[in-house]
């Protein structure tokens, strides 16, 4: 189980059961974890022993992640009112300025990444994670895009979230970051050129659409969380619509933070009498399905 699939069961835990049923949850899955970099499942583990009126594991686990494996944060998320049970601690304060100062150091070295050197198939998937997510996550759930014969290339923000993590942001400007990558590639000769996005990163695309001259063929998001559409529903639809971008939504039925979006998108398209698809997963929440289906798969290959 991955680290994405893994939370998300633990945060459904928690909204049904508590923060101790999920904390104890989480704790046993240890031997699926124990290695690699797993910076926000401490987190999550500290938040949910705190919650659960843990305070004194909550701030081993901090500790553990900042002192030993040397992860750092967000300063903001060290606020969540999850941990206030540590504010004022002063050792919760050390590790809050330690993390501080590497995220800083972090933030100022931030660049975006784009990995695509070249042309090696009739197909591009541009891929860009969401928030909390990297370039490696984007790749590894877009991969079977790429075993059925399409290019894969990753788009990884310059905003930093936390250790080995990064975030977009509602700004106006972060957007231009996906832009400059399709920018990269808009004239590379591809057949076909599918932009796909996973949560915050659909608002990137869309944004990179609505306000700049560059085009796709095929428009993919999953749990599109797409706070654009409040203000610009009818805009955005007029862009893909002049453009002739078919669109593909994929939401699970359990995401509630983002199938009100895809729905919208998805009416306001359908009226507008754009091409557009979309795919609601029962029981699914916030994540990729676990595996990809047909539904999937033509996006890359002819019909």
């Amino acid at each position: 189980m991955n680290e994405d699939v893994l939370l998300e069961e633990v945060l459904a835990l928690a909204e049904q059961d508590g923060y101790e049923p999920a904390y104890d949850f989480l704790l046993a899955q240890r031997g699926a974890w124990k290695d690699g970099e797993h910076p926000q499942i401490y987190y999550f583990l500290a938040c949910l022993a705190a919650g659960a009126g843990r305070a004194p594991a909550a701030l081993e686990w901090l500790a553990e992640a900042v002192e030993q494996k040397e992860y750092w944060y967000r300063p903001e998320v060290l606020d969540d009112g999850d941990l206030k049970p540590l504010f004022g601690d002063a050792r919760f304060e050390t590790l809050r300025k330690i993390s501080e100062g590497r995220y800083e150091k972090a933030r100022r070295a931030g660049r975006m990444q784009f990995s695509w050197r070249g042309r090696a198939a009739g197909t591009l998937v541009m891929a860009v994670h969401g928030n909390g997510q990297n370039a490696g996550i984007a790749r590894r759930d877009w991969a079977p895009l790429e075993r059925a014969g399409a290019q894969v290339e990753t788009v990884q923000s310059s905003v930093v979230d936390c250790t080995g993590r990064f975030r977009w942001e509602y700004d106006g400007e972060n957007y231009r970051q996906t832009a400059d990558a399709a920018r990269i590639v808009q004239d590379a000769g591809y057949e076909r050129q599918v932009w796909a996005g996973f949560s915050a990163g659909c608002d990137m695309l869309l944004r990179t659409l609505l306000y700049t001259g560059l085009s796709c063929d095929t428009l993919a998001l999953q749990s599109p969380w797409t706070p654009l559409l409040e203000k610009e529903c009818a805009a955005v639809c007029r862009a893909l619509a002049k453009k002739n971008v078919e669109v593909h939504l994929f939401c699970g039925t359990q995401d509630s933070d983002c199938i009100e979006m895809a729905q919208m998108l998805y009416g306001a398209l359908h009226s507008a009498g754009g091409r557009v698809h979309l795919t609601l997963q029962t029981g699914l929440r916030h994540r990729f399905p676990p595996q990809m289906g047909r539904e999937y798969l033509r996006l890359v290959t002819r019909p």
